[in-house]
């Protein structure tokens, strides 16, 4: 793989979003070197970045950072946690705007499969042949084992979106993502591999890139076992629950937690606690470590008016997506993470990161489609006087 800038970009950008290393002190002084390096280098850019296309996205982005910045100012304790976590939402979204304006989104992936294939090689091999650093840090190489076993599906997710794929090594990361969850005893992570699966069998049938279609399943996945915990008393979901997944039918303690949940959250409900305060106020009023649900931990944390945009952000990314791109192993991800968070905290950096490489801000003008829009842009380059040739 030839190196560029953008490869270099792409080696920085993943260190600061996709990997945490337990092992190694104040890392987050590391990720701030990291932000301050990857700013300057998109300013170097920034003539190409600014494109109208992209403006509407840009706008929300903005106005959602702004939020966590507030959230955090008014908690004061994680002020530089939600500064670190802003400028990783901005520049993951305007890394990938640029990766998509030079044409080199597929290589950007391709990076980031090839690193979280290194992380993950690193992780198993620390993970089976050195237990006593899981004693020692109470963590794995890359994090607990909810990031182990979802940096084994991203790992697969980039793979699917590789231009050329080997049936043989697909069957065996998916496996071994299975594999993985099983012997970290992640069973929110063995849900999501086969919700993976089943949502791959069902692509053809849905229209997955419909905004509206996400929206409803983000907000009836985080709101079903509020509004409809009588689910819980079917026998076929009992038998799951209790004999697959092994756990009690409260969802170990799940249930007391979202008993809780929406008193806390109301108490700051318009701006939230501030990013990075979950656990504490969480711990402090429950013992519990967090929402432990995708969208109220976002209402915690950004309140629900950040929340809303981060909503209005992710609606106009599948709005705005190219089918021509095919990046439907990312939204079949997006899919299985936005079902995820009913149980777990799934709408995070990482999730908001693949939202980012989904945002390739095609706007289709109205009454044309993309290869009328392609002749367009040949006839106006024609007009400039550029020689183009063209291969078929």
């Amino acid at each position: 793989m030839k190196i560029n800038i953008i490869n270099i970009m792409a080696f920085i950008i993943y260190h600061i979003i996709f990997v945490t290393f337990s092992y190694v002190d104040n890392y987050n002084v590391i990720v701030l070197a990291l932000e301050i390096l990857m700013l300057f280098l998109l300013c170097l850019k920034i003539k190409v970045i600014i494109n109208k296309k992209f403006a509407k996205i840009n706008i929300l982005l903005i106005a959602f950072i702004f939020i966590i910045f507030i959230g955090t100012i008014r908690s004061g304790s994680t002020f530089m946690r939600g500064i670190i976590f802003g400028i990783k939402v901005l520049e993951i979204f305007i890394f990938c705007e640029y990766a998509y304006q030079k044409n080199k989104i597929d290589s950007v992936i391709k990076t980031f499969f090839y690193l979280t294939l290194f992380y993950v090689i690193i992780t198993d091999i620390l993970l089976i042949s050195v237990p006593s650093l899981f004693m020692r840090y109470n963590n794995y190489f890359v994090g607990n084992k909810f990031y182990v076993s979802y940096l084994h599906i991203l790992l697969f997710t980039f793979y699917m979106c590789l231009p050329k794929k080997n049936k043989r090594f697909t069957i065996i990361l998916y496996a071994y993502s299975i594999i993985i969850s099983i012997i970290v005893n992640c069973n929110t992570a063995l849900i999501g591999a086969i919700l993976i699966a089943l949502l791959y069998l069902l692509k053809d049938r849905f229209n997955l890139v419909n905004p509206a279609l996400i929206i409803i399943v983000i907000l009836v996945s985080s709101s079903i076992l509020f509004m409809f915990r009588g689910i819980l008393n079917y026998k076929p979901i009992q038998f799951f629950i209790v004999e697959i997944l092994n756990e009690d039918l409260t969802l170990t303690g799940r249930l007391e937690i979202y008993d809780n949940d929406l008193e806390i959250i109301s108490k700051k409900l318009f701006l939230g606690y501030g990013y990075g305060n979950s656990h504490d106020v969480m711990y402090d009023a429950i013992k519990a470590p967090n929402t432990q649900n995708g969208l109220l931990e976002c209402v915690l944390n950004f309140g629900i008016l950040g929340t809303f945009i981060l909503l209005l952000i992710i609606y106009n990314v599948f709005k705005n997506y190219d089918k021509n791109k095919n990046k439907i192993p990312l939204i079949i991800y997006i899919y299985a993470f936005s079902i995820l968070g009913m149980v777990e905290v799934t709408i995070n950096i990482t999730y908001i990161a693949v939202i980012a490489l989904i945002n390739n801000g095609f706007i289709k003008e109205k009454g044309e489609d993309r290869g009328n829009i392609e002749n367009k842009e040949y006839n106006k380059k024609c007009e400039n006087g550029y020689s183009i040739t063209i291969h078929k």
